[in-house]
Parts: structure tokens; C-alpha cells; sequence
């Protein structure tokens, strides 16, 4: 099959290759870069920026997947790698930001409830606590999304605590509180 006979890649595909491209290469370092080639990606599809996150969501729970590492200690790690990238694509105004940080979630909710990923669907709690303690999604979005969200029940100890233990944290960000129960 000759490279004209390959049908075209859509944008979810070709986003979401960059990003697996970038993560084997180590490119966190460059986020600016990522973020420009995903932006020239989404102009060229005319896709929105939530499709932009959406592809850097997958690519890194793809690669969590692929490990088999414990969940809460390699989402934190690789979430505070690419940390400048989601900031990258962060909107500036509030009334936005909950928006954008609820559509985050959902996107890593979707990614989890596929078939063969029961681990991550089990762990998604590490998963959203590891978002929150690296300052990418905020509080008030990870409650509105657990008012209707499937993954509710796994999630119940994190939002016990993101509810009720999170003031005591506030002043000793090093001290065990700052992770939910096991």
C-alpha cells in the first residue's frame, strides 16, 4: 500500500501520536513547543482546544497504562512533567477555567471507563488526586464532576477528603494529609 492509498489521519490520531512521540522523546522540557505544534494541529482540523487536552490527557493515561506501576506515584510524576503544558492550555478567565478543568476530568473519565482498563477505572481517584495536587484541575471542578459521574462510588475516599481534610493540608503541603486514603 503506497503512502497515498493510507486513508488521512484524523486529528485525534495525529494529536495523540505527537504527544506519544513527545512523551517516548522526553519532550516535557519544551512544552512551548508541544503546545505549538498541537495548536497548529487543531487549526489545521478546526478543533477546539478542549480537543487539544483531550489528546494530551490520553497520550499520558496511555502511557500509565502501558506501566504497571503504582498508580499514584507515576500519574503525580508524569503530571508534574507535563504540568507547563496543561497551564499551556489553561484559559486565563475563571468562569472558564472550571469549564475547561470539568472537560479535563471528563476526558480522563472516558479514556478509563474503556474496556481493558479496569486498573486505571479502579484507581481513577489517584488518578484525580494526582490532577489536583499538581494544581491541574481545581477543586470546584472535581466536585461538580462527582455530582453526576459514574466513577463516583471509587472515588468516594478522595472526595471525603478533598471535602473534609483539605483545610488541614492547606498549612503543611509536605504532611501525610495531602493524600487521600488508600
Amino acid at each position: 500500500m503506497s503512502v497515498e492509498d493510507e486513508p488521512p489521519m484524523s486529528f485525534d490520531s495525529e494529536a495523540r501520536l505527537m504527544m506519544q512521540d513527545s512523551i517516548r522523546s522526553g519532550h516535557f522540557s519544551n512544552a512551548g513547543a508541544v503546545h505549538t505544534e498541537l495548536v497548529s494541529l487543531k487549526l489545521a482540523y478546526n478543533k477546539k482546544t478542549s480537543a487539544c487536552v483531550e489528546a494530551v490527557v490520553h497520550a499520558l493515561l496511555d502511557e500509565l497504562h502501558a506501566k504497571d506501576a503504582a498508580p499514584v506515584t507515576s500519574a503525580l510524576g508524569l503530571f508534574q512533567l507535563w504540568l507547563e503544558l496543561f497551564k499551556l492550555f489553561d484559559p486565563k478567565q475563571q468562569h472558564k477555567k472550571h469549564k475547561h478543568h470539568l472537560r479535563l476530568i471528563q476526558h480522563a473519565q472516558s479514556y478509563c471507563m474503556a474496556d481493558g482498563r479496569e486498573r486505571l477505572r479502579r484507581d481513577f481517584q489517584h488518578l484525580l488526586h494526582a490532577l489536583y495536587q499538581t494544581d491541574i484541575i481545581e477543586e470546584e471542578a472535581i466536585l461538580a464532576w462527582a455530582s453526576e459521574s459514574p466513577l463516583r462510588d471509587e472515588c468516594q475516599q478522595f472526595l471525603d477528603w478533598l471535602q473534609n481534610g483539605d483545610e488541614e493540608s492547606d498549612s503543611d503541603s509536605d504532611s501525610p494529609t495531602t493524600r487521600p486514603p488508600a
